[in-house]
């Protein structure tokens, strides 16, 4: 009860109190039945109610998904449910008292007790469900199952208490119908307005039909069914066990008082399993693991039973039965439909529940009654027991993946998430590709000139495109044209070159200097007053080894005196030609002002030998977006090893521009995996600055995405992890005394440094816990933790709730525990408190006054958290801080140094006699 919260008691008492009273009836009615069946009927007869239970439980659910169907409000549903079948308890006792004994009464009383008690429990569990995410069924279903439970053992307390004041049996049905009736005003105290929290949210499915077909092509759902079939089979089939082995052991005039007391008892160990085991194993072991406990305890004592077939063994497995079947089992059964959509969700749960609790008797029933037409014993049924247990198990084992599985894919909007990897062209999309060639946008056939060259099917562009009234257009697809060789664009191009803009005839001129030089009239164009046609020509004569001063000083004025798109073309054309004697002007271009004349000589020298000079004048353009992807283009085109050597030298180098740094990280990844991979876990040990950790972690993840064997150091990533977990810890600590002091203080209050300071240590604490998500996702390849992240930032409740409960699946240990209390929205001192005890921090972590706190705080490893921390000292002008602060002073240079000389000019300037006298 300690995990839940204020949002969540309506739900609690209004679930406690509605299933208290269905199964309080319920109780009433079982000790009624059993007592009246057993002493009336022989329990040979029990496998034929048992099935027709089965037979009436599936019509039922037919109609009851039919009236949901036109009756969407299932609070009037539920309530018409317990009306009636408070009526029909107390028109039943009336019977069985005008036909005490009848066989067909009696036979006819077991049969309706069966079918009540499922359909009420379904729909109130249904009701339920609509109106809880997954987290907040995990707080309150184990209580509200407690009510099930306390209700189960009032109702067999009250049972035996009005059995012993010397009613009828029947006449319990009297009791149990008021309860059921009383209780029908409950569903409606729920809000309607709650029955559906996701009605706006995409489903999965938008006409669901509530068939066995549909739900045995859902693999999900059928082995939900399965599940409930097998647990239904071994359940019976020990009941039966118990029931005969009680008829052939208690006399009949005793069986009603043993009935009342062994079921309070029975309910009383369900209770204590409920209050104080339920929710430790769900939190502890998960919904999965949780399961497996019943079908464990149940094979365990069908053992013992057959071993030593007596009263005592049976007792103990129906004990088994009883403590855990409506509390922990009921509890985790109810969390495994949560996952599902809600249309499915409303149309199926009913059947499975209906289909196979009532089909598992059914099938149960025929199996004993089987076995007793053979001549079979009694014991000899514990065999099936044992045989069906064992299913029950291995389905439980299969279904985690699929639980699992439908969380990942509501994260992802109901749609399961690529390779990453180009698919196959069809016939249909190559009709789309080239009838975009066509479109009016030109964006659109730019798009399709990339897919056709990304695809390698550049032959079935049409040469007609070079026609396209876009210049932009007609350049990449010359550009296309050109890297193909393909000599038959080669008139378009002579004619571009006659007729083309400017900068179409530049790319004409390059086109035919690389696939067809003869036909480049480069001696008629040298001369031409269009200014990119004159540097390209210049390019391609110089290419040629002509090497006289007048070709060598147009060159220079080009260079030099050329505007920037001239410049970008000299660039382009050295590129196209790869001739290496022209390097040192690219050299000179790649530091130009103009960055795309940068990018185009960056891009130039991709098509050249790559050296160490090459790389150092081309490294200051990963810190310009606009250049970045051209300057990867040459650390590609190095020689692995040498580029890998480089970037690793400059990621160690603190002196190198941060802008520049954030950059390396996916720069080296790109290059080579092995060596990659070493340096950038090595470098995060030394590497202080938060941004560059982040990028490593990007890098790594798209290693490990791109290469999936790479072998990864797990035991230094958990260590950051762990050390990542612990200074957010600080971090939240640090908050909380901030946040308390503005609270408390009027004086922390009025200034804005604390405000400040809590904002900042928010954003550090978010940012930290983006790291820890990373190192989760190397850690635990198998479980996309980038994608949980991003989910945790929803403002959907539900796909929070769903991104936790894969979050409590995928990870063990206090790694789990402390990330699980950092992503509940507990209030922040409650989640630093669940951390730090997760990772063993200890209490002392949370000491201390506030002045104490913050002169901890200026010794922080980040430069803006000191900087917040000196300002908000000098604003309260605490100035017992004032020799701490020195002390900082002399640890940090730069701007954080600049920050704490103007906190101690302030401490001092307030300590002065001037100053106090003004005061």
């Amino acid at each position: 009860m300690g995990g839940v919260r204020a949002e969540d008691r309506r739900d609690l008492v209004l679930g406690f109190a509605s299933l208290f009273a269905a199964m309080a009836s319920h109780g009433l009615v079982e000790t009624a039945r059993d007592a009246l069946f057993l002493s009336g009927l022989p329990a040979e007869r029990l496998p034929w109610a048992y099935l027709a239970i089965a037979v009436l439980t599936a019509g039922v659910v037919r109609l009851e998904q039919r009236l949901l169907q036109r009756v969407r409000d299932k609070r009037r549903v539920l309530a018409g449910t317990l009306l009636v079948a408070g009526a029909a308890h107390a028109g039943l006792a009336v019977e069985l008292g005008d036909h005490a004994g009848d066989p067909r009464w009696l036979f006819g009383l077991y049969v309706w007790a069966g079918l009540v008690a499922t359909i009420v429990v379904v729909q109130l569990w249904l009701l339920l469900d609509d109106v809880v995410t997954v987290g907040q069924a995990k707080r309150i279903f184990g209580p509200v199952a407690a009510g099930g439970v306390t209700g189960a053992l009032s109702g067999a307390f009250l049972a035996e208490r009005l059995l012993a004041s010397g009613l009828g049996a029947h006449q319990l049905l009297f009791a149990a119908g008021a309860l059921l009736a009383g209780s029908a005003a409950l569903p409606f105290f729920w809000k309607k307005g709650r029955l559906h929290p996701d009605k706006d949210r995409r489903q999965v499915l938008t006409d669901v039909r509530p068939n066995l077909r549909t739900l045995c092509g859902h693999v999900y759902l059928r082995r939900l069914l399965m599940l409930v079939l097998f647990s239904t089979v071994a359940l019976t089939g020990a009941d039966y066990l118990f029931k005969s082995v009680v008829a052939a052991t208690i006399p009949e005039a005793e069986l009603g008082a043993f009935f009342a007391r062994f079921y309070v008892a029975l309910n009383a160990a369900a209770l204590l399993v409920q209050l104080f085991l339920s929710g430790w194993l769900l939190r502890a072991f998960g919904v999965n693991r949780a399961l497996l406990v019943l079908p464990t305890l149940l094979l365990a004592g069908s053992a013992g039973f057959a071993a030593l077939p007596a009263l005592l063994p049976v007792l103990i497995l129906k004990g088994a039965d009883g403590a855990f079947r409506h509390s922990l089992h009921r509890t985790a059964m109810e969390v495994l439909y949560l996952p599902l959509p809600r249309e499915l969700r409303d149309a199926f749960k009913g059947l499975i529940d209906g289909v196979g609790q009532r089909g598992g008797q059914a099938l149960a029933s025929l199996a004993i009654l089987g076995a007793l037409w053979l001549g079979a014993s009694s014991e000899g049924v514990v065999w099936m027991v044992l045989v069906v247990g064992a299913l029950w198990l291995a389905v439980l084992v299969g279904l985690r993946h699929s639980y699992l599985a439908l969380f990942r894919q509501s994260l992802r909007g109901g749609h399961l998430g690529g390779s990453g990897q180009l698919m196959e062209l069809d016939l249909h999309s190559l009709e789309a590709l080239l009838g975009a060639l066509n479109s009016e946008q030109d964006e659109e056939v730019l798009v399709a000139l990339e897919l056709f060259e990304r695809y390698d099917k550049v032959d079935l562009i049409p040469q007609l495109v070079l026609y396209h009234p876009s210049p932009e257009v007609v350049e990449r697809a010359l550009g296309i044209f050109t890297a193909e060789g393909d000599p038959g664009f080669v008139p378009i191009a002579r004619r571009l070159l006659r007729e083309g803009p400017p900068h179409v005839r530049a790319a004409a001129l390059r086109a035919l200097m690389k696939v067809a030089p003869e036909e480049a009239p480069l001696e008629e164009l040298v001369t031409s007053p269009c200014p990119a046609t004159h540097a390209t020509a210049l390019v391609g004569l110089l290419a040629q080894g002509r090497d006289d001063a007048e070709l060598r000083d147009l060159f220079e004025a080009c260079l030099s005196e050329g505007d920037a798109e001239t410049r970008a073309e000299v660039a382009r054309a050295i590129g196209l030609q790869g001739d290496a004697a022209l390097r040192p002007a690219l050299l000179r271009l790649v530091r130009a002002e103009e960055v795309e004349v940068r990018a185009e000589a960056a891009r130039a020298l991709a098509a050249l030998p790559v050296d160490e000079e090459v790389l150092a004048a081309v490294l200051p353009l990963l810190g310009d977006g606009l250049a970045r992807s051209e300057a990867r283009e040459t650390f590609a085109a190095a020689d692995e090893h040498l580029a890998a050597d480089f970037l690793a030298r400059a990621l160690d180098d603190d002196t190198l521009s941060r802008r520049v740094r954030r950059h390396l990280p996916r720069t080296l990844s790109r290059i080579a995996p092995d060596p990659a991979a070493e340096v950038l876990q090595r470098r995060l040990d030394a590497e202080r600055d938060g941004a560059v950790r982040y990028k490593i972690l990007r890098a790594l993840r798209e290693l490990r995405r791109d290469h999936p064997e790479l072998a990864l150091d797990e035991a230094r990533l958990m260590r950051h992890c762990r050390a990542t977990l612990e200074r957010i810890v600080a971090l939240l600590d640090l908050r909380v005394s901030v946040e308390d002091a503005r609270a408390e203080d009027p004086e922390v209050r009025a200034g804005t440094g604390g405000e400040l300071l809590a904002h900042a240590l928010a954003e550090k604490e978010d940012n930290a816990l983006e790291r820890v998500f990373r190192f989760l996702d190397l850690l635990e390849p198998d479980e996309d933790f980038v994608v949980l992240w991003r989910s945790l930032r929803s403002a959907d409740r539900g796909v929070v709730a769903a991104s936790r409960e894969l979050i409590e699946h995928a990870l063990s240990g206090e790694v789990r525990e402390a990330v699980l209390a950092l992503v509940d929205d507990l209030p922040p001192a409650a989640r630093a408190e669940r951390a730090a005890a997760a990772l063993g921090l200890g209490r002392e972590l949370f000491a201390g006054t506030y002045p104490q706190r913050l002169a901890l705080a200026l010794h922080d490893p980040s430069d803006a958290i000191r900087s917040l921390v000196a300002y908000h000292v000098a604003e309260l002008g605490l100035a017992d801080l004032e020799p701490e602060l020195a002390r900082v002073e002399d640890e940090r240079p730069g701007f954080v140094r600049e920050v704490i000389e103007r906190a101690r000019e302030a401490l001092r300037e307030a300590a002065t006699p001037e100053a106090a006298g003004v005061a």
